[in-house]
């Protein structure tokens, strides 16, 4: 998998003594971190923690050093961007100052709040830089390009999976071909061998598998409505994209049926049926009020409701997503502005749990012996960085987010734009509003396609004024020629 070797002007870049430019090196390596997110429960290094069992964590460390002159060139052209990264750790140091108190005191087994507030911010910091790394290298890169890259990666990536999904689901009802599978999946993941009825392919467990799914999502409807690709191409993608719908049904995640519809819903409402003007309100207005404040407030809703599941043993998920959301809920209603420290809800979980909350088995896990030096999940994204940063926090966070937002309704507003262009906003505010849904029922930092889509979004407003500019100028080139073989 190559690309083009063009850069943001169009000028040639130079070969490495392989052959090969710069930004072949950088595509090649981003490949390879798509084509490792589906295996997320491996065995990794110890001295990595919990980023030892991400595949793609690999790859990405060689993405972040092969971008690193881009980075750095690009943050030292642009003091605006320097000044906002910049911004980030010295937010988790004031976190830290207005929440010491808490994290001074936090002790679980030999993990002191101090070491899980370092480790946190160093996986955070790291997901930033990629997120930016991102930014920097599709800033490069035409729309073409971007086409070609789903061509050559992505849809092979999708080919790989579907495969692995069929042979799964028939290993559900052929015994022979369960014995077969099972060692693989032993193989490339720590999570469940084998869920009759529930679809993991590669990934630690269904709900992991699912990610994925909506991830690769947007990709599809992309590659789909692009006009550069042949029917036969384009009519591919949307086959795929449909067996992902069906196949999503399979993992039995309610986390994927809800961020599926809400991607179906808006590629229907933005690109079928959405003016100009209808799809700027929507990416700068609806969205990131949907998609980043509605979120929490639901839950806030649903997690008073704990009681009234109690007497239910059929729903023991509830309760234990609940029994998170209410914990966190009771962090932040003592800590409303800077919470109780940036990666301290574990410290702070079993100090919230109620006689309710005791009705789950998952819940009682966490707080016997065998996995009391564990730290629980949040099970909301949303509620974990109001409970551990605060309103403080979690107003940064949105702002963020709504300024990718922003950025893709500012493209949209531009004049004269083509199909593909509109369709590869509308792909990436697709991408980004599923990748953010994630977070209704996944608490960690560590889920891949909210950085990849946010550095999409901050680089695709750019793309998109290049390819308007290089139009206008091969416009005015032809009308110049035209004038000059008149004359």
């Amino acid at each position: 998998m190559t690309l083009s070797a063009l850069d943001s002007s169009g000028q040639a870049q130079p070969a490495l003594r392989s052959g090969w430019t710069i930004q072949q090196v950088q595509a090649l390596f981003l490949a390879l971190v798509f084509f490792c997110l589906p295996f997320n429960g491996i065995n990794g290094p110890q001295v990595l923690r919990e980023l030892s069992v991400e595949a793609s964590i690999y790859p990405l460390f060689c993405f972040l050093l092969a971008t690193l002159s881009l980075v750095a060139t690009r943050l030292l052209s642009d003091l605006r961007v320097l000044l906002l990264l910049l911004a980030v750790p010295m937010m988790l140091l004031l976190n830290y100052m207005l929440a010491y108190d808490d994290i001074s005191v936090a002790m679980l087994g030999e993990i002191s709040g101090s070491a899980k507030f370092v480790n946190s911010t160093l996986v955070f910091l790291l997901y930033v830089y990629f997120a930016f790394a991102v930014f920097a290298f599709l800033r490069t890169v035409t729309l073409a390009q971007i086409a070609q890259f789903v061509r050559r990666v992505v849809h092979p990536l999708v080919v790989f999976l579907v495969i692995i999904w069929i042979i799964e689901v028939v290993s559900w009802y052929i015994d022979p071909l369960r014995e077969l599978i099972t060692p693989i999946k032993r193989f490339v993941s720590t999570g469940p061998y084998f869920a009759k009825g529930r679809l993991s392919g590669v990934s630690f467990e269904p709900s992991f598998n699912s990610i994925v799914m909506v991830g690769l999502l947007p990709a599809l409807w992309f590659g789909a409505l692009y006009r550069g690709n042949t029917i036969g191409e384009r009519q591919r993608y949307a086959l795929f994209g449909l067996l992902f719908i069906i196949f999503g049904t399979m993992s039995d995640s309610r986390t994927a049926y809800l961020i599926m519809l809400a991607q179906l819903l808006l590629l229907v409402g933005l690109y079928l049926f959405g003016t100009r003007v209808a799809r700027m309100v929507s990416l700068a207005v609806i969205l990131p009020l949907a998609i980043i404040v509605a979120p929490p407030v639901f839950l806030y809703t649903l997690g008073g409701d704990l009681s009234g599941i109690a007497g239910s043993t059929n729903r023991i998920s509830d309760i234990t997503r609940l029994t998170a959301v209410n914990a966190a809920i009771d962090m932040w209603t003592r800590h409303p502005y800077g919470g109780v420290g940036f990666g301290q809800y574990g410290f702070y979980y079993r100090s919230a749990v109620n006689y309710v909350s005791t009705l789950s088995w998952e819940v009682n896990a966490f707080l016997g012996e065998a996995r009391a030096d564990e730290f629980p999940p949040s099970y909301s994204l949303y509620w974990r960085i109001l409970a551990e940063t605060g309103i403080v926090g979690f107003t940064a966070f949105y702002g963020v987010m709504w300024s990718f937002f922003v950025g893709l309704a500012r493209a949209m507003g531009i004049r004269r734009l083509t199909r593909d262009e509109t369709n590869l906003i509308l792909a990436t505010a697709i991408g980004l509003a599923g990748a953010l849904l994630i977070g209704v029922s996944f608490d960690s930092y560590r889920t891949p396609f909210i950085w990849i889509y946010a550095g999409m979004a901050a680089a695709v407003p750019t793309i998109i004024r290049r390819e308007v500019r290089r139009r206008k100028l091969e416009a005015e080139t032809a009308s110049a020629s035209g004038a000059q073989a008149s004359a």
